[in-house]
């Protein structure tokens, strides 16, 4: 059967990292000439562009993009997908080394068999217990109240066929979830477990800052659970405050319980402040996600490319 594809490489600040992923992945791929190596630099402040360019003039099977600025890895991963439109499938890993590149023909043949989308989920505990602990959380809560099932514990390396690339480009939506838009779409898939390997040359870029965005991202644009909660909590409290005002004000009356109602009416201010606050905040997530998508602005920008001619998208 023959075949071609990508695989794309989202980078940042990973200039020693490049040579060393290049070189391991041509040693599962020296029997084959039917891949492109896609690098997506996502607007890194070392010298790995630099690191990218030396290896493509040696090589024929590199390929890459530089954004303007860092937009993201989500966003990264969505130009390598854009930029393979044209292949039989795409295999996404990352530039840190983290993924088991010899699990690539594994991947392969389960996609010749049959499989749209190859997953993989890691086995190993390499994340802190605070870490792992906001995973289950962010993993139960995508479970329960997302509108697309969710893998726990699931990684970026992945591969999707042309099919599934063909309708990933059809989305418009800005803030895509990668993982969470690949299982949405559904078709036949496999998953499989990895070890994830020690991070080498430096340390993760996803703090707990980016983390919780990205995690607030992902189930914000797949469950509306958030505004149906707020309503419920305001709607049940108010019951609550309806029933308990003119029981609290008999007592207080005939002195059967010896409270200041001022006391409590200022307790449930508070507390439905702080409900009403929620809720504005979630509002607010979705009604920037609107404003994103009407505005239309393009996802990334290529400030710099190599065997690549388009400039935005």
């Amino acid at each position: 059967m023959s075949y071609s594809f990508n695989l794309v490489i989202p980078c940042f600040n990973e200039e020693k990292n490049i040579k060393i992923i290049y070189n391991r992945l041509k040693t599962y791929l020296n029997q084959l000439s039917n891949y492109k190596i896609i690098f997506i630099d996502d607007g890194s402040t070392d010298e790995t562009w630099n690191e990218i360019k030396k290896l493509s003039k040696n090589n024929w099977d590199i390929r890459a993009i530089k954004f303007s600025k860092n937009f993201g890895k989500e966003v990264a991963i969505e130009a390598g997908i854009h930029l393979s439109n044209k292949e039989s499938f795409l295999i996404i890993l990352d530039a840190d080394l983290e993924h088991p590149v010899n699990h690539i023909n594994e991947m392969i043949n389960y996609w010749l068999n049959g499989c749209k989308i190859v997953l993989t989920y890691r086995i190993s505990e390499s994340a802190s217990l605070m870490r792992e602990f906001g995973a289950e959380i962010f993993y139960f809560m995508m479970r329960k109240f997302a509108d697309t099932s969710f893998l726990s514990k699931s990684t970026d390396f992945m591969l999707i066929d042309k099919d599934i690339i063909k309708i990933f480009n059809q989305f418009d939506e800005k803030s895509k979830s990668i993982r969470s838009i690949i299982n949405w779409i559904g078709f036949n898939k496999k998953i499989i477990p990895i070890k994830i390997e020690q991070k080498r040359n430096r340390k993760s870029s996803y703090n707990f800052i980016k983390l919780s965005q990205l995690a607030i991202n992902t189930f914000t644009s797949f469950s509306i659970f958030p505004i149906k909660l707020t309503s419920y909590l305001g709607l049940f409290l108010s019951i609550i405050s309806l029933i308990l005002l003119p029981i609290l004000t008999i007592f207080y009356v005939f002195n059967y319980i010896n409270i200041s109602i001022q006391t409590l009416i200022i307790i449930f201010n508070i507390f439905l402040t702080g409900i009403t606050l929620t809720s504005i905040g979630f509002l607010g997530i979705y009604v920037s996600k609107i404003n994103d998508n009407v505005l239309k602005r393009p996802s990334y920008l290529i400030e710099e490319a190599i065997g690549i001619n388009d400039n935005k998208k």
